[in-house]
């Protein structure tokens, strides 16, 4: 969907309020969902969910724009090693702690994110508790991959994504 079109009054007799014998002229008028963009925010629906990020969702990294301008809190996940893949980290159940960041976000921006994650194919969304900085625990999303074994687990949980140096 790429318009919505509603009906608006183009001529009105000024007794149409007071007399229910008046007529209206109804003439359908056709706008770009874009001129709605503020109605239809991803902040704007009810339904909301918190989401645990380790890698380059954390903001300063790659992803981070596709929360768009949520609000993050530092947290750790205990209980979940991560590991140092390619270009982006891998997140497993295990003994350590993951060191990121819990954003809240609705239904459309978990969609978003399902996809950006390949959730159920390659990344599986999972609830697991959350310690933000305050002591506090939460149940939060986490994206996890039980394929990461082949590379390197981070000892500390804290992702940085690898700089290319030049020789």
């Amino acid at each position: 969907m790429t318009s919505f079109q509603f009906l608006a009054v183009q001529s009105i007799d000024t007794n149409v309020f007071f007399n229910p014998n008046s007529k209206a002229v109804l003439t359908p008028i056709t706008f770009p969902l874009s001129h709605f963009s503020s109605l239809f925010s991803p902040f704007t629906l009810k339904a909301m969910h918190k989401v645990f990020v380790y890698g380059t969702l954390k903001s300063g990294y790659g992803n981070h724009d596709l929360l768009q301008g949520a609000k993050g809190y530092p947290a750790v996940a205990p209980q979940i090693d991560l590991y140092a893949g390619p270009s982006y980290p891998f997140a497993m159940r295990g003994q350590g702690q993951a060191v990121g960041e819990v954003y809240e976000v609705n239904d459309l921006l978990l969609k978003k994110l399902d996809r950006l994650e390949g959730h159920p194919q390659y990344y599986h969304r999972e609830l697991t508790p959350v310690i933000l900085e305050d002591g506090k625990t939460i149940r939060a999303w986490i994206y996890l991959n039980n394929e990461a074994y082949p590379y390197p687990r981070i000892a500390d949980g804290n992702w940085r994504p690898r700089r290319l140096t030049r020789l």
